[in-house]
């Protein structure tokens, strides 16, 4: 699917494209590229478009590279999910840049044209340099709007973790909710830092524009203060992680001990019953009145004995 853009965001047609081609920047988003799409680039721009497939196996240094004057930088990115934002995935995205035009390649969707449009540089600079900021901006932004969602996640955690005890707690849906939310955190973080060397590629090609050299600048030092913040967050998911393990072995020697006060409470009772429960034939005490209640006597002092011990060293 191709669609054309003029500055403003303003969708144009083929023929409209074809009429402004060279004359005003002009944008085309191409998501899952088709040999039609390739044709119509090439026909009004004379570029050749690279697939996924090509960059995607490449080492980093091979995803950013110039030619023909026009700088071809692959970057992998957040999806846009109609789900929720634990369920973006991380996508390819190649961005074109050319003296009058940029071109964007992409199997998902990755860029969000609603938050585009606040950007000023979308609407009021024809330049591609102009257009790439303002997509990066509208990038960044977004991805700082899903970590101040990680954010609230850990906000909400807290509480719930190191909080008073509580025997209700479900520790396997904050397991859950961790895992979630720091592998969205990983997948975020290795955005950043993608779009990190997009940005500082990109800085090269604008270096003989001041303005635009200068707003790149800004954008990379958001993505460096987003990549700290992310890093910062993924110490206290980590803190996180370790607290609910340790609650959860705290609980399970709970349980263990509870089951080793009985076994030792119930032992003494346990030998005195088996010792009378043995069939010889000379046991005066089975012969006595009394015998079976003090059986019982024994068995019942034998038990409260070592539950009093347990008290006194406070181990229960």
């Amino acid at each position: 699917m191709l669609n054309i853009y003029q500055m403003g965001l303003r969708p144009l047609n083929e023929d409209e494209a074809h009429k402004y081609a060279h004359k005003a920047c002009l944008w085309f988003n191409i998501k899952h590229a088709t040999a039609d799409n390739g044709a119509t680039v090439k026909r009004l721009l004379g570029i050749e478009l690279p697939s996924l497939g090509e960059t995607r196996d490449l080492e980093e240094s091979e995803r950013l590279y110039i030619e023909d004057n026009s700088v071809f930088m692959t970057a992998t990115v957040l999806s846009i999910s109609d789900k929720s934002v634990q369920e973006s995935c991380l996508s390819e995205i190649i961005f074109i840049l050319g003296g009058k035009f940029i071109i964007t390649v992409s199997n998902d969707d990755v860029i969000d044209l609603a938050a585009c449009k606040t950007h000023s540089y979308l609407n009021a600079e024809d330049n591609s340099c102009a257009l790439f900021i303002g997509m990066m901006e509208a990038m960044v932004g977004r991805t700082s709007d899903i970590l101040s969602l990680v954010s609230s996640t850990i906000d909400t955690l807290s509480p719930l973790i190191f909080g008073s005890g509580d025997n209700k707690r479900d520790f396997g849906t904050m397991l859950q909710e961790i895992g979630r939310n720091g592998e969205l955190l990983s997948r975020i973080r290795e955005s950043l830092v993608s779009l990190s060397r997009v940005v500082s590629f990109a800085r090269r090609y604008a270096a003989g524009e001041k303005k635009y050299n200068k707003s790149l600048e800004i954008v990379n030092k958001d993505i460096k203060s987003l990549v700290d913040y992310s890093s910062f967050m993924a110490g206290k998911f980590n803190l996180l992680l370790d607290a609910t393990l340790g609650l959860i072995n705290i609980k399970q020697s709970n349980i263990i001990k509870i089951f080793t006060v009985a076994s030792v409470i119930f032992l003494p009772p346990t030998l005195i019953a088996s010792i009378y429960g043995m069939n010889f034939q000379h046991m005066p005490e089975l012969a006595l009145r009394w015998g079976y209640g003090a059986a019982l006597a024994l068995m019942l002092i034998s038990a409260i004995l070592p539950y009093c011990i347990f008290k006194y060293k406070k181990w229960l």
